[in-house]
């Protein structure tokens, strides 16, 4: 099945300057509406793993008295170094 925004702007088979022009132009606006939320969901989608992935690079995970806690990353578990890697690479797979 072709891409809704596809479908919209092949749609849009009409005169611009129709007398009666609003269905034209309507498709239009959907299409440019649906391309913009679909940069808008990457960039957020981005932002959110790269957030994720900068948790990940600074802290490790450590056992304590009170149960499993997050601190900071110090020489030694690298581990996550190797998650974060992981979940930088999601960015790259979505675009």
């Amino acid at each position: 099945m072709t891409d809704i925004v596809e479908q919209l702007n092949e749609a849009c088979n009409g005169h611009p300057a129709a007398t009666i022009p609003w269905p034209h132009r309507l498709l239009h606006s959907a299409a440019d509406e649906i391309t913009r939320l679909r940069r808008e969901l990457t960039e957020a989608r981005n932002a959110a793993l790269e957030e994720a992935a900068e948790i990940i690079d600074a802290n490790c995970i450590m056992d304590t008295s009170g149960g499993k806690t997050l601190s900071p990353r110090q020489d030694g578990n690298r581990d996550g170094l190797y998650y974060a890697a992981a979940i930088r690479s999601l960015k790259e797979k979505a675009e």
